[in-house]
């Protein structure tokens, strides 16, 4: 078997890939990102393609010449087919033999491609076919494993970790409950306190969802009537949820149209190749993603099959430095930038609930940025520098430019949904800059977009069910509420006072509140979940930062900074999403990744140091 290039037309090779049966209903955008794990294939006859009762690597598509299978009886024939059909639908083994003929010209499809993509599989048409057509009876031992199988093994016992958390759900608050006079607690007080620990022991020990261990405190408060309702439920009156419903709108379009995809191929086409060049464009790409989509597990989701892809269509060897340091670039640019703007993360929007109703009116989404910007540039250059000299040397990259021009012939010309999608974004970003001019909220902006994207069919069914996270909607209307209901009973400020020796000495002594800060989050990061300890903090230190005379927008943006800081990898969610996503250890060198990772830490600390002192010199401390 020889290997060449892709063909030179594109078009003729695109469409022959669309014949392929598994791959006849993917859209344009998942048939590019099958491009760079394809290849071209030569075979001189009677050489095999595939041999009977080996184990399935790839499925081979025949552009010209002949294959003869062999099983019983007389060889079968064939041109123009998939041979090695049984990689699409996920059997073990190959159950024919394929030779060529005649000299044979085909694509090679790799097998773990038809999984990647959802196509084939045990339910699929292709798998009655073929199982209808060639005897279960006849075929070699473990070839026609069912693999819609797979994971019906007997559930686990419940871990001893999960039964100490349900334990302590249910005494914690009890013992609130029984004990909560003697510490000067009223009635309304300490029903609203039980919820509300019972709800951060389910998300501290991962018990349940984080929207519905809100559920069941707000639950429990409406039913013991410790607070009104209209202040419990607030949250969903606020205008802050509304504004969430117009980024996912955008960040739904951006993916789905195929934007990002073409923008990340034009970036690479015309980036200078440079290990360095390449490295900052995939840094780039996901600090310019993480306004447009309000999850850094969705970022980081969307973008690590597309960096797997890069590193490929680079030469990268899986787990070396080089491809190590690629897939570190992307993820700390969809990541690590998370506090420098409003729409990055649901918990930004969480606490920015809680802002004094004129703080949060004076720090909108470009507000914020407009105070945020330093810092990002500073830990933009930092980390570009740093991993410079870390990684200097090792291999150069090789892009294929054959893969990228056939990637991006793929996806043909700008599409309607592209060009709705760039609109929508000048439209939201022009919305912003002209608030002084129109006064509209920009929060009743981006639900103007999000209707205005349902009235015209952008926006469809299973856009809703996919790309919008409803449980982060639920969670942040039902903490708004709790958030509200701790201030309505008097709980923050006994609760903040023992946090009060952060914002005392933010004015006067910045390098001391920045360590004691560093503490607290510290401990607190080891026990709880980034979104748990965030909301946690921010509710008790916002309103202490009014009556020190610290503007509460300085707090919680230095809190979020080092909330996101993380060491091990069950500290953060988002890693773990990107690991999965990516196909974990086997494509980068783990213990290289946590090392630099954990070098962010101590960038996010001198972050903090700097964005204080050029918030100092506005005048906001």
């Amino acid at each position: 078997m020889t290997q060449q290039t892709l063909p030179k037309d594109v078009n003729a090779f695109v469409r022959a890939l669309r014949s392929v049966p598994a791959f006849a209903d993917l859209d344009t955008v998942a048939l590019s990102r099958l491009v760079p794990d394809l290849e071209l294939v030569q075979f001189e006859p009677g050489t095999a393609l595939v041999t009977a009762g080996e184990p399935v690597r790839s499925a081979y598509f025949l552009l010209s010449g002949s294959v003869a299978l062999h099983r019983e009886g007389n060889p079968e024939v064939v041109s123009d087919i998939l041979v090695g059909e049984e990689a699409s639908v996920g059997l073990a083994r190959y159950l024919r033999t394929g030779e060529a003929v005649t000299p044979v010209h085909a694509v090679r499809i790799p097998a773990f491609l038809f999984r990647r993509h959802g196509v084939g599989g045990a339910r699929g048409a292709l798998y009655r076919t073929l199982a209808t057509r060639l005897s279960p009876a006849k075929t070699p031992a473990g070839a026609m494993e069912d693999p819609s199988q797979e994971g019906t093994e007997i559930p686990a016992r419940v871990s001893a970790l999960t039964v100490v958390g349900w334990a302590l759900t249910l005494l914690l608050p009890a013992a609130i409950l029984l004990s909560a006079d003697s510490f000067g607690f009223d009635w309304a007080q300490r029903h609203v306190l039980a919820c509300f620990v019972a709800c951060l022991v389910m998300w501290a020990f991962d018990l349940v969802p984080q929207y519905a261990a809100a559920t069941i405190a707000v639950v429990g408060c409406l039913i013991l009537g410790a607070v009104p309702t209209e202040v419990i439920l607030s949250g969903f009156g606020d205008e802050d949820l509304f504004m969430i419903f117009g980024v996912f709108a955008v960040g739904s379009v951006l993916v789905s149209s195929g934007l990002t995809d073409r923008i990340i191929l034009q970036v690479m086409k015309r980036t200078p190749e440079t290990a360095f060049g390449y490295n900052t464009a995939f840094l780039l790409t996901g600090f310019l993603l993480t306004p447009a989509l309000p999850s850094a597990n969705s970022r980081v989701e969307l973008l690590a099959p597309l960096t797997a892809e890069a590193s490929r269509n680079l030469g990268f060897k899986p787990r070396s430095p080089e491809a190590t340091r690629l897939f570190l670039s992307m993820f700390v640019g969809a990541s690590i930038f998370a506090p420098i703007f409003l729409t990055s993360k649901s918990l930004n929007f969480i606490v920015y609930g809680m802002l004094p109703d004129q703080v949060s009116a004076e720090f909108h989404w470009l507000r914020w940025l407009s105070v945020t910007w330093p810092a990002a540039l500073f830990m933009l250059v930092v980390y570009a520098v740093v991993t410079h000299f870390w990684f200097r040397g090792g291999q150069a990259p090789k892009l294929s430019r054959e893969h990228l021009n056939a990637q991006i012939a793929t996806l043909g010309s700008m599409r309607t949904a592209e060009w709705i999608a760039i609109a929508s974004v000048l439209f939201f970003v022009f919305s912003l800059v002209t608030y002084s001019l129109h006064k509209i909220s920009p929060f009743w902006v981006s639900f103007g977009v999000f209707l205005a994207f349902l009235l015209v069919g952008i926006l469809e069914k299973r856009h809703l069910e996919r790309d919008f996270d409803w449980g982060v909607i639920l969670m942040i209307g039902f903490f708004i509420g709790l958030t509200q209901s701790l201030s309505y009973v008097g709980l923050t400020d006994l609760l903040s006072e023992s946090l009060s020796v952060v914002t005392r000495n933010l004015r006067t002594n910045v390098e001391v509140s920045v360590l004691v800060l560093i503490g607290v989050i510290s401990v607190a990061r080891t026990f709880l979940p980034i979104t748990t300890s965030g909301v946690v903090l921010c509710s008790l230190l916002i309103p202490l930062s009014s009556s020190s005379g610290v503007n509460p927008w300085v707090i919680l943006f230095v809190t979020l900074l080092l909330n996101e800081a993380w060491i091990a990898p069950y500290q953060s969610s988002y890693y773990q999403a990107f690991e999965a996503a990516s196909g974990g250890r086997s494509q980068f060198d783990r213990g290289l990744f946590l090392k630099v990772n954990a070098m962010t830490v101590g960038l996010r600390i001198l972050t903090a140091f700097f964005a204080l002192q050029y918030m100092r010199s506005m005048n906001l401390l």
